[in-house]
């Protein structure tokens, strides 16, 4: 998993070289919305990822990287993933200090300077939970409840046992998640063709640990036992103006289909858009000879 163990080597040294040895304050890097808002300092959602308070908050963080964050890795790519390691702590790091100035405003409260990955780890579990339509998660193996929760519940235990964490950070992350499960940032992710082009290439393919697009996506997802649908989609796309290939592999939401008379004996059946928009782009690369 490259973009993972990039993370990954990048945290364990970052914390090596400012707690170790001293080199660093992590004061000097950390998302601190006053700076990033007044003064425009854009690296701060960036080099805050990588500082930790010590060994246990590097390790839980690390813990949650290599099960939340490679998990979204393997099955959607490294493209996928580092664009989402690029887009949401920046999103994030909006919405934060919109609220801490709207609260300093109201309440004189000052959001408290943040470090460490748990805000883009918030996100990644949320992006896992909803893409990957699970309608129920295990809670520590004692109970089932529904995905939607499953986020603010963590939330919740994550301020009872780490009562001095920025849960403002956290809570930013599932929010910008969940706008980005919604399709709201869909212009802001690369296409299809896009990612396959980036995968293609001799360089990307000889990098250890990376995770291409794979090629049964859409078959992952059941695509294959939709194909008689495929059709009549697509052409209900092109009468409403909207072009197929244009639409994005990343929007998690499932639209019914409703039955067309050659499926009339068949119960309806959900598909989602944006596998049936990835099939299609696919078809019209492949033609084009791109792949």
């Amino acid at each position: 998993m490259l973009v993972v163990g990039i993370v990954a080597g990048t945290c364990v040294l970052v914390y090596v070289l400012s707690n170790v040895l001293g080199l660093f304050t992590p004061s000097a890097f950390c998302d601190d919305a006053r700076a990033f808002l007044w003064r425009a300092q854009l690296f701060r959602p960036y080099t805050s990822l990588f500082f930790h308070m010590g060994v246990l908050h590097l390790a839980l963080n690390l813990l949650a990287l290599v099960m939340i964050a490679g998990f979204l890795e393997r099955n959607m790519g490294s493209v996928m993933l580092g664009t989402m390691l690029v887009l949401f702590p920046l999103l994030a790091a909006l919405l934060r200090a919109a609220v801490a100035f709207v609260l300093q405003l109201a309440v004189h409260w000052t959001a408290p300077c943040a470090i460490g990955l748990s805000g883009f780890l918030f996100a990644c579990m949320v992006v896992e939970l909803e893409r990957f339509e699970q309608r129920q998660v295990s809670v520590f193996g004692l109970f089932q409840m529904r995905t939607r929760w499953y986020p603010w519940l963590v939330l919740f235990i994550t301020q009872l046992v780490f009562p001095f964490s920025a849960q403002l950070c956290h809570l930013a992350g599932i929010l910008v998640a969940y706008a980005y499960c919604a399709g709201w940032f869909d212009r802001l992710f690369p296409s299809l063709a896009w990612r396959l082009r980036i995968q293609e290439n001799t360089i990307v393919k000889r990098l250890p640990g990376f995770c291409a697009t794979r090629s049964d996506d859409f078959n992952q997802w059941g695509l294959a036992a939709t194909m008689p649908l495929l059709s009549s989609q697509l052409e209900d796309d092109r009468h409403s103006g909207q072009d197929p290939a244009m639409l994005r592999w990343i929007r998690p939401r499932y639209a019914s289909i409703p039955d067309t008379p050659s499926s009339a004996s068949t119960p309806a059946r959900s598909v989602d858009r944006s596998v049936i928009a990835d099939a299609a782009e696919r078809r019209r690369i492949m033609q084009d000879g791109i792949i």
